[in-house]
């Protein structure tokens, strides 16, 4: 009998202790509190190069964050093919799970830039000034955003003169 006096006491307390203490209007500091992802600016966006130059683009993010940032790089337009250039990212493929063939940009953990190098491939082939038209979008994981005058990349690729 005694024995279930103490569990009936054991359990009125803790009753109570209960329901004091989940009670607590404690303000939770980050219900309002949304992330924010970073958005990256291109540094230039149209540019001319010869076949078989390089041109540096550099990848400005506004702030830093724990995690790499991805973005793609992939042809939408121009008269250029995918083989008329090649990027120093990543390049993609079909069953990637990154949609059209295209290259990865990666932007590294707590960093806020990246360069990356975009070369037109030199082929001897005399046809004209070919233009080729980029989009650079965040990829599959959507940690970062770009800035909407960086989305899209044009590049001029003029033939080389050859002295053969």
């Amino acid at each position: 009998m005694k024995k279930i006096i103490n569990y009936k006491t054991f359990l009125a307390v803790l009753a109570v202790s209960l329901a004091f203490t989940s009670c607590d209007d404690v303000e939770n500091e980050t219900d309002d509190v949304k992330y924010v992802k970073p958005i990256a600016t291109a540094n230039q966006t149209s540019f001319s190069i010869e076949e078989g130059e390089s041109a540096s683009i550099t990848l400005t993010t506004d702030k830093a964050i724990n995690l790499d940032l991805t973005y793609k790089l992939e042809i939408v337009g121009g008269n250029a093919s995918f083989r008329d250039y090649e990027c120093s990212g990543d390049e993609t493929s079909a069953g990637d799970g990154f949609g059209p063939i295209g290259h990865i940009v990666t932007v590294p953990a707590f960093a806020t830039t990246a360069t990356f190098d975009i070369t037109a491939v030199l082929d001897l082939m005399t046809e004209g000034t070919e233009t080729l038209e980029l989009r650079l979008y965040s990829d599959s994981y959507a940690r970062g955003l770009i800035e909407p005058g960086s989305e899209f990349i044009t590049i001029s690729v003029k033939d080389v003169v050859s002295t053969d």
